[in-house]
């Protein structure tokens, strides 16, 4: 099951094998969002990490679940002044969600 998001996108041939692996299963599902979504990363690279949280949410409500966690990001060490601009764009990065997926609207 690998690469169900790839690109910044869901992609919906890799999604049927989980999607059916899951229907009809009488379980409460949670995801772990991808380590790789940094909202503490340099700003310019902030758009795409978004896209790739955005997919991920949309397979994560495919498959029903409905806990989605996330990690803030990392920053590498640095200065404090660094340090606290990371630390304010991973806690504004979220000020504008995602688009919701449709079934968990």
């Amino acid at each position: 099951m690998r690469f169900i998001v790839r690109g910044g996108r869901s992609r919906p041939g890799r999604l049927d094998p989980l999607r059916r692996i899951c229907a009809g299963r009488d379980l409460v599902s949670s995801v772990h969002g991808r380590l790789a979504i940094n909202l503490m990363d340099d700003p310019w690279r902030i758009a795409q990490h978004m896209q790739v949280l955005e997919a991920s949410l949309e397979v994560a409500a495919e498959i029903g679940a409905v806990n989605y966690m996330l990690h803030g990001g990392l920053t590498p060490q640095q200065q404090a002044p660094g340090v606290e601009d990371a630390f304010a764009r991973g806690q504004s990065a979220p000020a504008k969600p995602p688009r919701r997926p449709a079934r968990w609207a």
